[in-house]
């Protein structure tokens, strides 16, 4: 686990960048606390999907700090805005 690609090491940006190149499958890991921003939309759009990168997991952190009862629609959410970027995402 790792700083994401926005944070100030534009050095750890480029290698993330050259890792998902060489791929044949990615990683989301998505926090519960703050489910599926723009910066990550646009993320998964423009350096996941336009590398055609067919297999794609999303991963939900955090759940455990989050109310029971909020749990589902908190996936809910995440799944819906994932499918509005692909619905080939499962």
């Amino acid at each position: 686990d790792t700083p994401g690609t926005g944070d100030l090491n534009s050095d750890l940006t480029a290698f993330v960048f050259e890792v998902l190149s060489q791929s044949d499958a990615a990683v989301l890991v998505l926090s519960a606390l703050s489910p599926f921003s723009m910066t990550e939309a646009a993320f998964l759009k423009q350096q996941v999907l336009e590398r055609h990168i067919d297999r794609i997991f999303v991963v939900v952190s955090h759940l455990d700090l989050i109310a029971t009862e909020e749990r589902v629609r908190v996936i809910d959410h995440i799944r819906e805005q994932v499918a509005e970027v692909s619905e080939a995402i499962p």
